[in-house]
């Protein structure tokens, strides 16, 4: 008997966890989930949503310009104007994105994306990093406010990870009932709808949920989470050789740099190709290989600007599973890209289910309020 009541006080002790983590939080979640999920399809949205940005001038039926053309062709738009790295995710069937620093008329720099047909050879579209996809972007990454809003969004993840877990121990069905809780009856009252649809969206997806949060977590507070998991994984350290001086004066030029980079990383597409800097006077190059689920790429290959000499080259593959999890799969975990279209299409759904949970949950616990208030009034 004590038992039985010591069960039952724990479940409503989850029970009053779930409803008012829900209720206190599950505004912002829903913003926050949903804008991941609209990131989840982030090439093919950015060019439903701007699509002159990417409309090209001509098919690819011509070899590209050279990417010193594509950079002549930015510089020509107008003064002020310096390639800080091209963009290969959208070819070859779309443009190079360009982004470049703006030196502007008054002096300050600011980073602009340029679209260039690289068959036309010719600017197709200009845009800042605040686009409609890059707000969405900054939105989910750090709500605009930069690590005060990543130290928020940490919080809500937290926050999303004990929901899950209470959610799923208050679903978790019973002998025989098992059919019955990931159900839906269509039939039932409308308050009856409304639990098993906030139900049953979470039986179907607390894994995707719990890992996006997990992973989330992992993202904004590495220096927390990955010493926990380096006392069962190895997670060597990422060794990057000294750079040697480099004669300023030279400049070998980005069309030598992809032939160069095949040659020490033949398979996989080259995503992002970084100009170099003062402080860094080597073209970096990202690639994402064929076993490598980063949507950005996780492998990358360094030449010196000057004689062409790769100053670094770094695979995950064949790596540490603790090294390959920190540096390569955390973000494909996070987005889904981890398992191709089905785990995006997961993800997608992960995210607009906090929408769900927040209409059910409010209407359930309205419900739930105005029969207290009945059987109160009955009694008085």
């Amino acid at each position: 008997m004590v038992r039985h009541v010591d069960g039952r006080r724990l479940r409503k002790a989850i029970n009053l966890i779930h409803l008012w983590l829900g209720l206190a939080s599950g505004l912002f979640l829903a913003f926050v989930s949903l804008t991941g999920s609209l990131i989840v399809f982030e090439e093919p949205l950015d060019r439903l949503i701007s699509p002159s940005f990417f409309a090209m001038k001509s098919e690819s039926d011509r070899p590209p310009v050279p990417l010193s053309e594509v950079v002549r062709i930015i510089q020509g738009e107008r003064e002020g104007l310096k390639v800080k790295r091209i963009d290969f995710r959208h070819a070859p069937r779309g443009p190079y994105i360009v982004h470049v620093i703006d030196s502007g008329t008054d002096g300050n720099d600011v980073e602009r994306e340029f679209s260039v047909d690289q068959y036309a050879g010719v600017v197709i579209g200009e845009r800042s990093l605040l686009n409609p996809m890059g707000l969405i972007w900054r939105l989910h990454v750090d709500l605009l406010l930069g690590e005060t809003g990543r130290t928020i969004l940490g919080v809500a993840a937290i926050v999303l990870i004990v929901s899950s877990v209470t959610g799923l121990v208050l679903w978790w069905p019973k002998r025989g009932k098992v059919r019955q809780a990931f159900t839906v009856k269509s039939k039932a009252s409308r308050h009856r709808l409304q639990v098993d649809l906030h139900r049953v969206t979470g039986a179907y997806l607390v894994i995707p949920l719990f890992i996006a949060s997990l992973t989330g977590v992992m993202i904004i507070w590495p220096q927390y989470t990955f010493p926990v998991i380096a006392k069962f994984l190895e997670i060597p350290e990422r060794a990057f050789p000294a750079p040697r001086d480099v004669n300023a004066a030279l400049d070998i030029g980005p069309d030598a740099i992809p032939g160069l980079v095949r040659a020490a990383i033949p398979t996989g597409q080259i995503r992002n190709l970084h100009f170099p800097t003062e402080q860094e006077p080597y073209y970096w190059v990202s690639i994402r290989s064929f076993e490598n689920g980063h949507p950005r790429g996780r492998s990358y290959v360094a030449v010196y600007k000057d004689d062409g000499e790769r100053w670094h080259i770094s695979e995950t593959r064949g790596a540490p599973l603790g090294y390959q999890l920190r540096w390569e799969w955390l973000v494909p975990l996070h987005s889904g890209d981890i398992l191709y279209f089905a785990g995006k299409s997961a993800m997608l759904l992960a995210g607009l289910a906090p929408t769900v949970f927040l209409i059910t949950g409010f209407f359930i616990w309205r419900n739930k309020s105005r029969a207290r208030r009945k059987r109160a009034g009955r009694h008085a």
